[in-house]
């Protein structure tokens, strides 16, 4: 018997305005867990960036080896 764990995911916008228009909140409510506005703090640096996530992708792949196309 295996147990799978559904883990609880949440879309954390900027606060850019277009990000919180009402189409946009309306498909986020339908759609996914997402922080509302007035919870979603301005500047979290302890929050991990894109730029932090595409170097560790860069190391791993790095570290994998080549093959040739010849």
């Amino acid at each position: 018997m295996s147990i799978i764990k559904i883990l609880t995911t949440f879309f954390l916008p900027d606060l850019a305005s277009s990000h919180y228009s009402i189409l946009s909140t309306t498909w986020m409510n339908e759609n996914v867990n997402y922080v509302t506005k007035d919870i979603n703090p301005p500047n979290v640096p302890q929050a991990p960036t894109i730029e932090n996530f595409w170097d560790c992708l860069y190391k791993t792949e790095v570290d994998k080896p080549q093959l040739s196309n010849s």
